[in-house]
């Protein structure tokens, strides 16, 4: 969700200086809701362009991982919707996020039918 650095020289990014040697935190999660790039940033939205995402990282950041997290997402999916009618949000439990450093939902009540 997060990477750590420190600058080996000085730079500057969007108009700010930062020096040589200082620490640095990139959060992954937060450039996935860049209202810049994405329309209602907040929203649950899954027609959204997937090139847009960072979720897997990109270039020589990419996720070794995320080939076996999307099959194993996709199989998760498939077997629940095989088995469901309906999903819905608990009506009583608001979803609750998880505190840094996780990512994503700590509950997301739902009922299934």
């Amino acid at each position: 969700m997060a990477n750590r650095r420190s600058t080996t020289r000085e730079v500057e990014i969007e108009g700010r200086k930062i020096a040589a040697d200082e620490k640095l935190s990139l959060n992954w999660i937060s450039a996935n809701r860049d209202g810049r790039t994405f329309d209602d940033p907040d929203a649950v939205r899954l027609d959204r362009d997937p090139a847009d995402k960072l979720l897997f990282g990109a270039g020589i950041h990419y996720c070794l991982g995320a080939p076996l997290a999307r099959l194993e997402m996709r199989i998760a999916l498939e077997e629940l919707l095989a088995r469901t009618t309906m999903i819905e949000l608990g009506a009583d439990d608001l979803p609750r996020r998880h505190i840094y450093p996780s990512n994503g939902f700590g509950e997301l009540p739902v009922r299934l039918r």
